[in-house]
């Protein structure tokens, strides 16, 4: 109960309600956006993974870069921090010469002397980039309508 002394120098007893429960609501809700933008991250770093790799076996613009598949079969996606993926490939060695994906990925991706630029990361990233916002911004309206609903749920505490 809170006193609130008027103008006329009369006080008024304001009782305030659900305070704890509207708290506690908030703290839900907070969880809920870090947990769908968490999943929305985890989503479309898969899809990216895919994505990459799919490239680099030719199913996309880009010309078709597979001689063993090791590229193709070393690009991974991890997800070293908060709403943050990663697609590369994965140190590993080819039989012949000990050249790595690591390197090979490199040439393939910004040319060498000898091979044009096969772009399969940045196209991939350039070609998908709106469906990635597109699926970012789907999560936050999600967030904001729940967080709406829970509001609305809480008016009856006011009067």
């Amino acid at each position: 109960m809170v006193k609130i002394t008027g103008s006329s120098g009369k006080t008024v007893d304001v009782e305030i309600r659900g305070v704890a429960e509207v708290i506690e609501e908030l703290r839900r809700i907070n969880r809920d956006i870090k947990d769908d933008l968490q999943l929305t991250t985890v989503r479309m770093g898969t899809f990216m993974e895919e994505e990459v790799k799919d490239s680099i076996l030719g199913n996309r613009a880009e010309k078709k870069s597979v001689d063993t598949g090791t590229l193709a079969n070393s690009i991974k996606v991890s997800f070293p921090g908060e709403y943050t993926a990663v697609v590369k490939p994965e140190r590993k060695s080819y039989s012949k010469g000990g050249t790595s994906t690591v390197q090979v990925a490199g040439f393939l991706e910004y040319g060498t002397t000898r091979i044009t630029p096969r772009r399969h990361f940045r196209n991939s990233e350039s070609r998908n980039k709106s469906k990635i916002l597109d699926e970012y911004n789907k999560s936050i309206k999600r967030s904001i309508d729940g967080f709406g609903r829970s509001i609305r749920k809480f008016t009856k505490y006011i009067k």
